[in-house]
């Protein structure tokens, strides 16, 4: 099993890749935001939710108005893709047994740092 180090070095090595190798992005964004909306290409569609206020008004302080609408859809596209990684996990897991108790903790470890 590898070390919290190692896995740590590893997730440093990927993370450096991907900025690198996006760095046409603000330096305000995340590092994912780019691939996370690049993922589900295509024309916008104007779309109507009911969203509780407050979190709307929460949302236009720290996004402004102008970066509303791709806040929102980084958000959807971030959520689909979480719900996409926990089938998978599913998936695996009914396949392989269970994730190794130690690396789940190794890795919570690392990214709770």
């Amino acid at each position: 099993m590898a070390t919290s180090d190692t896995l740590a070095n590893n997730y440093k090595v990927i993370y450096n890749f991907r900025v690198a190798e996006r760095s046409r992005r603000k330096l305000n964004d995340p590092p994912e935001a780019a691939d996370v909306l690049e993922r589900f290409g295509g024309a916008a569609t104007t779309i109507a939710a009911s969203v509780p206020k407050e979190l709307i008004d929460e949302i236009r302080v720290r996004t402004g108005r102008r970066e509303f609408s791709r806040f929102v859809a980084t958000s959807l596209a971030r959520e689909l893709i979480d719900r996409s990684r926990a089938d998978l996990v599913a998936e695996m897991e009914a396949a392989h047994g269970p994730v190794d108790a130690d690396l789940v903790r190794a890795l919570e470890d690392i990214f709770s740092k």
